[in-house]
């Protein structure tokens, strides 16, 4: 007996030669059951049972079937929300249907979210269909490939499973947190991402931990609050060099700015508010750093306009180079004794000129600002104002804490590194400048002795430092000389 199997076109030939030359012979031929698939396109509907439909693809005109089924994604389902790319697949999720849905395309073909099947059994390289299934049903939010391909949803975080080769056969989700994900860009920093929870603005990392063999992480707000309660962040941006920080636009157009160095276990935040509010926010590559951008909403001669908005470098090298809000600067050669500024017409504005600074000024409806002399390089913008509060210090002493205590701060020193201006006091209203040689950045230790007076004396050893000059204003490390008073103020009503 002869048995042989293989695949072959529709309508061939078979022909069969045989050496026998008596008896009988026998030939079965049998068929694998087989289904043909394609796409088509409704074109309309004829009754509840049937519709005439345009064939894109794969199966032949003209010869109607009753099996059929919608495809995933059309303008009545909706398309994908979220993509990126994941062990070569074309990765997308989260339609208005399906938003738990993650579609994965067949490897290396990217287009093409197809299943092909040999000899009855689904390849390794087709596509697949995965949901993400929980007690309920969260929308997926953000998709961030890593060694695993993280899941952020709006109520838990989960993983789909990257330590061997996904095939239809081998792709597996694993919950790890349930804490859920706002629809603001979460950024990907070392082997750590970070979020911002679904609800209370909290801010979070997640990271693979080997003590628990889980993906796990820490609120990152837990001391900053009064930053993001009651706040929804929009959209982020992070600049890797040179200080690896976070951006957050606010919905009530501020900007909050996380420091984030987790292998030195760094964490800052700041926050900066302009004549205006910030929409949008976006980091670029340039050179040997990333710039960022912002999208900001501002009036401007009593019109709302939008600028776009570069931040130039922190350090420089060149001293003429000023820190102002939406600024504009002229350089040449040839000294010129004006300045054309439109985009802020109305605005009280900084003047720099050749590194010195000049009187504030209102820019006339002309857009043009005259100045008294001549120069070669003139700065113009909006003036803003740094403030930084450090908390109190605490020391054990010999009966116990330092907090609660009398005390009195007598000096401040402040390590700076190329900086000019600023102010230092016990608030900022009672601040004392700094004394610094004119058009000179200063780097070094600096002190000042702040004055006794009857309000010095109380618990608050908290130093404000204040800087609203257009110059840098880098600052290292601030040293305290603190008296101790030893006893409790008194109670009041005793």
């Amino acid at each position: 007996n002869v048995t042989d199997t293989g695949k072959i076109e529709a309508g061939a030939r078979l022909k069969y030669i045989s050496d026998i030359k008596g008896g009988s012979v026998n030939c079965d031929l049998s068929i694998m059951p087989f289904t043909q698939y394609g796409i088509v396109e409704i074109k309309s509907v004829t009754d509840a049972k049937n519709a005439k439909v345009n064939v894109l693809n794969g199966i032949k005109e003209g010869e109607p079937s009753y099996q059929w089924k919608l495809g995933s994604w059309n303008r009545g389902r909706g398309y994908p929300k979220l993509c990126t790319f994941y062990q070569d697949r074309f990765v997308v999720a989260a339609t208005d249907s399906k938003p738990n849905y993650i579609w994965f395309s067949r490897t290396g073909d990217y287009p093409n979210f197809g299943v092909e099947k040999v000899g009855g059994t689904i390849t390794d390289d087709s596509a697949i269909t995965l949901p993400v299934i929980n007690r309920k049903m969260y929308e997926i939010r953000h998709l961030v490939p890593a060694n695993d391909l993280i899941v952020l949803t709006s109520g838990n975080e989960w993983i789909v499973d990257g330590s061997k080769t996904i095939t239809p056969t081998n792709c597996y989700l694993k919950t790890q947190t349930q804490r859920g994900a706002l629809k603001c860009e979460p950024q990907f920093i070392g082997n750590r991402c970070v979020f911002v929870q679904e609800r209370g603005g909290t801010v979070r990392d997640m990271g693979y931990s080997y003590e628990s063999d889980n993906y796990t992480g820490q609120d990152l707000t837990l001391f900053v609050k009064t930053l993001v309660k009651g706040h929804v962040a929009v959209t982020s941006a992070y600049a890797q060099d040179p200080d690896s920080i976070i951006y957050y636009v606010r919905d009530d157009g501020q900007l909050n700015c996380l420091t984030y160095i987790p292998e030195q276990k760094v964490y800052g935040w700041s926050h900066f508010v302009t004549n205006g509010k910030y929409r949008y926010v976006e980091s670029v590559a340039e050179g040997e750093q990333d710039t960022i951008y912002f999208v900001v909403d501002r009036v401007i001669n009593n019109k709302s306009v939008k600028c776009i908005e570069r931040s130039i470098p922190l350090y420089t090298e060149d001293n003429s180079d000023v820190f102002l809000d939406c600024y504009v600067k002229v350089a040449n050669s040839i000294k010129t004794d004006y300045i054309n500024a439109p985009h802020l017409v109305g605005q009280m504005v900084d003047i720099v000129v050749d590194g010195q600074q000049m009187p504030s000024r209102v820019v006339p409806p002309t857009g043009v600002i005259k100045l008294d002399s001549k120069a070669n390089v003139i700065t113009v913008g909006l003036p803003y104002t740094t403030k930084i509060k450090i908390p109190s210090v605490e020391q054990q002493i010999n009966d116990g804490t330092l907090q609660c205590r009398l005390v009195t701060i007598t000096r401040v020193a402040l390590r700076l590194y190329r900086s000019y201006g600023g102010s230092v006091g016990r608030t900022f209203e009672d601040a004392d400048d700094l004394i610094m040689k004119p058009k000179t950045l200063f780097t070094g230790d600096t002190a000042i002795v702040l004055p006794k007076i009857a309000t010095s004396v109380n618990t608050n050893t908290e130093i404000c430092i204040k800087h609203s000059k257009p110059f840098p204003f880098n600052l290292l490390a601030v040293t305290r000389e603190v008296e101790i008073g030893g006893g409790f103020p008194n109670v009041h009503g005793m």
